[in-house]
C-alpha cells in the first residue's frame, strides 16, 4: 500500500514518515503530476495509491473532479487542518492528529470498497464522507 500526500499537505509530514519508514509506502507530491486535480487523481488512483488530503472539496469540487474521483475508484482521507474558522492547523498538530488515525487509515482502507472518502478528525477518529453509509 503506498500513501499519497498531495500537495495541499506539503513535504514535512511525508518525509518525517519516510524516516521511520513505515510498512506501507510513502510518496508525496511532485512536479511531474498535473496541476489539475481531474488529471492526477487518476495518475495516482491507477496503481492504487491512497490520497491523503486537506482539499475538503476534492470529491465535490467541480464535475471534472467529481468524475475524476468515481471513475478511478479513489480512495481519500481528509486530513484534519484546522478549526474550519480560520485558524489553521500546525504541521505537527496535524502530524499528531495522522499519527493517532494511522492503523484506523490502514483498516479502513484495507475494508473499504473504493471510491471512498474518510475525513480524518482532529482526535484522530475516521468518518465516512463517500459513500454516504
Amino acid at each position: 500500500m503506498i500513501l499519497f500526500f498531495d500537495r495541499s499537505i506539503g513535504n514535512g509530514i511525508p518525509r518525517a514518515l519516510n524516516n521511520v519508514r513505515p510498512p506501507e509506502g510513502i510518496r508525496r507530491w511532485n512536479t511531474t503530476l498535473p496541476n489539475e486535480d481531474d488529471l492526477w487523481i487518476p495518475e495516482v488512483s491507477r496503481d492504487g495509491w491512497v490520497i491523503i488530503t486537506k482539499d475538503y472539496a476534492l470529491h465535490t469540487g467541480n464535475q471534472a473532479q467529481a468524475e475524476a474521483f468515481t471513475s478511478s475508484n479513489a480512495a481519500v482521507f481528509y486530513l484534519w487542518s484546522g478549526d474550519g474558522r480560520g485558524t489553521n492547523a500546525t504541521k505537527w498538530e496535524m502530524f499528531k492528529v495522522f499519527m493517532s488515525s494511522y492503523e484506523r487509515v490502514i483498516h479502513a482502507t484495507n475494508g473499504t470498497p473504493r471510491p471512498f472518502v474518510y475525513r480524518i478528525r482532529r482526535n484522530g477518529r475516521l468518518t465516512l464522507e463517500f459513500p454516504l453509509p
